[in-house]
């Protein structure tokens, strides 16, 4: 199993997000201007919750969305309330249920409101475990 700590080293090196110190006779960084220096650097926060491995604070915003925000195994991210948070997966067969339904018929990969009632037949599909 991948450590958090190493998921968030490979992250940071995907994203060029390193601290290297230049070596000494490269010349001093000259400021590319104004509003260069103004626009933050994405970075790498600790996670806010325990279902969450990595959260990325992207740039120039700083806010959090689900595009940024990595979930464990088994747990899909939502947006509620304007923050991102990982909860566990809604699976019904081959797709995930989305928010507000449950898994009605699995076989079928059929998702229904909360208050309609359910057939249980049995589909002719075959489930596939999802690519990870």
């Amino acid at each position: 199993m991948v450590s958090i700590r190493t998921l968030a080293t490979l992250t940071a090196l995907v994203l060029g997000v390193t601290a290297q110190d230049p070596p000494p006779d490269a010349p001093p960084e000259e400021p590319a201007g104004p509003l260069l220096s103004l626009i933050p650097r994405p970075s790498i926060v600790l996670p806010e919750w325990p279902t969450t491995l990595v959260t990325l604070v992207p740039a120039p915003s700083g806010t959090l969305t689900c595009a940024t925000v990595l979930c464990i195994p088994d747990y899909v991210c939502i947006e509620t309330e304007g923050r991102p948070k990982c909860v566990p997966s809604n699976r019904c067969g081959n797709v995930n249920c989305p928010a507000g339904t449950r898994c009605c018929n699995a076989s079928c990969n059929l998702c229904t409101a909360p208050d309609v009632m359910c057939t249980q037949q049995v589909c002719d599909s075959t489930l596939e475990l999802p690519a990870e």
